[in-house]
């Protein structure tokens, strides 16, 4: 394995790409706020988009 690959992310595919969006934006709007958001709180808030 090269030097270059161990710094290369995978990509991976999203199943719910309107929810994703959803979550992304509201993930920017409280980072914008000031809002400590955990990942408990983001998957939550990602069922309750679904």
């Amino acid at each position: 394995m090269d030097p270059s690959s161990l710094n290369a992310k995978r990509q991976r595919l999203v199943q719910h790409p309107i929810v994703e969006e959803a979550v992304s934006l509201w993930v920017l709007q409280c980072q914008h706020r000031g809002v400590i958001i955990t990942g408990d709180i983001i998957c939550e808030k990602a069922h309750r988009l679904a």
